[in-house]
């Protein structure tokens, strides 16, 4: 599954209605440089925990400040992992 594609469809369903995501080119990218705040980034890693099966005490613990850093932790921490993007983005909604 492709992260990054996975990252921007979790993103799109975190970024508030009002404001529009514009995907990132690097999974490096920092958050500060693509226009996504801290209450998108606990959004995010709070979709990520869930589809990741991470416990809620181990998620508190993680302080991204790049896609990739996500990526990272789930890859230590993780007990599933969903299926496909659709299927990541079906059970956030």
């Amino acid at each position: 599954m492709d992260r990054l594609e996975l990252f921007h469809a979790v993103a799109r369903i975190a970024k508030p209605v009002h404001l529009t995501y514009t995907p990132i080119a690097s999974l490096e990218t920092p958050f500060k440089e693509a226009n996504i705040d801290s209450l998108d980034i606990l959004l995010i890693c709070i979709y990520f925990s869930e589809l990741y099966g991470i416990d809620e005490e181990v998620a508190k613990t993680m302080l991204p400040t790049t896609p990739q850093e996500i990526f990272d932790f789930l890859e230590v921490h993780k007990t599933k992992e969903p299926a496909s993007i659709e299927d990541a983005v079906g059970q956030i909604k």
